[in-house]
């Protein structure tokens, strides 16, 4: 669950809904649960875990989008997923990367705001998916 301060709205990210499995991504009023909309409804039949909610906005608040992550079972899939939520009433996927990650292995995914990166974290080691439009460049440790 995230909660966006400037809407006054909770984003809850459900795995089931009315007994049926799937992605389902609700906005709730934080005065008046009642008023809520779904954002996202994917009946998929699929257990998920793992699973992030960011919201992300430029300086100027020319957009506004909504980052979200989980991992999928039986098909070993880590779901990344850019939407537009500046109009929530007509909401566009921006971007989806699916990358390998089994059922089994815990994952943490988290966005970082200053180079508009997602940073996923596994046993296997760190990833690191831009979701700007810059140019390819160095990522460079401590050690050099």
């Amino acid at each position: 669950m995230y909660y966006d301060e400037e809407e006054r709205v909770f984003y809850m990210l459900a795995n089931k809904f009315q007994e049926k499995l799937g992605i389902f991504l609700i906005t709730f009023d934080d005065l008046d649960p009642s008023k809520h909309q779904f954002i996202l409804r994917w009946k998929n039949k699929l257990d998920v875990s793992d699973a992030n909610v960011f919201i992300v906005r430029n300086k100027k608040k020319k957009y506004k989008e909504l980052v979200v992550s989980f991992k999928t079972i039986f098909i070993n899939v880590y779901n990344v997923c850019v939407m537009d939520i500046s109009n929530i009433k007509n909401v566009r996927t921006l971007f989806r990367h699916e990358s390998f990650q089994l059922w089994e292995s815990q994952i943490s995914g988290f966005y970082l705001s200053k180079n508009k990166d997602f940073v996923t974290i596994n046993r296997e080691g760190i990833n690191v998916l831009t979701l700007s439009a810059n140019e390819k460049r160095p990522i460079i440790g401590d050690s050099g």
